[in-house]
C-alpha cells in the first residue's frame, strides 16, 4: 500500500486510546480520558472527510467489494478469519502492525462492552480507537494499488 500522509500518525492516535483504555481500567487516569476521546473522534472524523473526497477511495473500495464477493450479487458466506487475503489477519485489510493494533483494539473493545456500565467514558475511547483502525484498514483496502489499477478491472 502507498502509505498516505495520515496513516502512521492515525495508527499512533489509535495505539494511544488503546493504551489509555488499558491504564484506564488499572489506573485512575480520568484526566487523560477526555481528550484523547476526543482526538479519536476528531482523527475519525478526518479520516472519513478523506475516503469522502477521494474518488480512488471510492473506485478502490468498489472493487474490494467485487473482489470478496465474485459473481455473487449477495454474500452467502463471510470470509474465514484465517483468509490470507480477507480475513483477521489478511493483507488485502491491512500491513502487520495495523493489523495487529486492529485485532488488541477489538479484543480491548468487546471487554469494555461487557463491563460498560463500570466506566462508559473507557467503553467510548475503546470504541473511538478501534474505529480508528478499522477506517485505516478500510484505506488500506481501497488504496492498494491491485484494486485501483484499471488494467485489473
Amino acid at each position: 500500500m502507498n502509505k498516505h500522509v495520515l496513516y502512521f500518525p492515525a495508527l499512533v492516535v489509535a495505539t494511544t486510546g488503546g493504551a489509555t483504555v488499558a491504564l484506564g481500567a488499572l489506573y485512575p487516569v480520568g484526566i487523560y480520558i477526555r481528550p484523547v476521546t476526543y482526538l479519536c473522534a476528531t482523527t475519525i472524523l478526518i479520516l472519513f472527510v478523506r475516503m469522502l473526497f477521494d474518488p480512488r477511495c471510492h473506485r478502490g473500495i468498489e472493487a474490494a467489494n467485487r473482489e470478496m464477493q465474485g459473481s455473487q450479487l449477495f454474500r452467502a458466506r463471510w470470509p474465514k478469519l484465517k483468509d490470507p487475503k480477507w480475513g483477521l489477519f489478511g493483507s488485502g485489510v491491512g500491513d502487520r502492525p495495523l493489523l495487529v493494533v486492529r485485532a488488541v483494539l477489538f479484543c480491548e473493545f468487546a471487554v469494555t462492552m461487557l463491563f460498560g456500565g463500570v466506566r462508559p467514558d473507557l467503553t467510548l475511547l475503546a470504541g473511538a480507537s478501534f474505529g480508528v483502525a478499522m477506517l485505516l484498514s478500510l484505506l488500506h483496502a481501497s488504496l492498494q494499488p491491485s484494486v485501483n489499477d484499471p488494467k485489473v478491472r
